[in-house]
């Protein structure tokens, strides 16, 4: 039986009808994986793959998806920096490129060391989970709060739903 040393710890995953994206906690690094072979098309972040702009420095990416601009969103812990972050990255698959769609920082005192997540609410603004402060936070693009909401416990995820969708269940 073989022995393995290191364990890598995977924070979330979506699925496409021929991928996998996986954002991984102890690596640094966010795959694209074929959903039929297994291979790996690339690797984002610390040693990747995919070459990423300087101002790209992220530690561990949560709650990773594509925007409805087709953007790779995710919320970053900023574990090395001590404050948390949202990057929007546009990715160029053919030439293992990538560009900042948009990045902000989170105010100092909201920094979530784990867990989190970050969705678009629109064009214009972000709905953030800081989890272990126990805060939801909608952020402008450039990281402004909007409002926010305090809870007596973590959130791990947070999305916003549209009244309309919730009316037949709110009957």
């Amino acid at each position: 039986m073989k022995k393995y040393h290191q364990v890598i710890i995977y924070f979330s995953m979506i699925l496409f009808a021929f991928a996998f994206i996986i954002s991984f906690y102890n690596n640094g690094q966010i795959w694209k994986v074929d959903r039929n072979t297994g291979k790996i098309a690339w690797k984002f972040g610390k040693g990747g793959t995919m070459q990423m702009p300087a101002e790209c420095d992220f530690s561990q990416a949560h709650a990773v998806h594509i925007n409805q601009n087709g953007s790779l969103l995710f919320f970053d812990n900023g574990v090395e920096k001590k404050q948390s972050e949202v990057y929007a990255m546009k990715l160029n698959e053919a030439n293992n490129t990538s560009v900042v769609d948009f990045h902000f920082k989170l105010p100092i005192d909201i920094y979530n060391e784990r867990m989190g997540s970050a969705y678009m609410v629109g064009d214009s603004t972000v709905l953030c989970a800081c989890s272990k402060r126990h805060i939801t936070v909608l952020v402008n693009l450039k990281g402004e709060i909007l409002w926010e909401l305090k809870s007596g416990m973590p959130s791990y995820r947070v999305e916003f739903l549209k009244k309309g969708d919730l009316e037949p269940y709110l009957q």
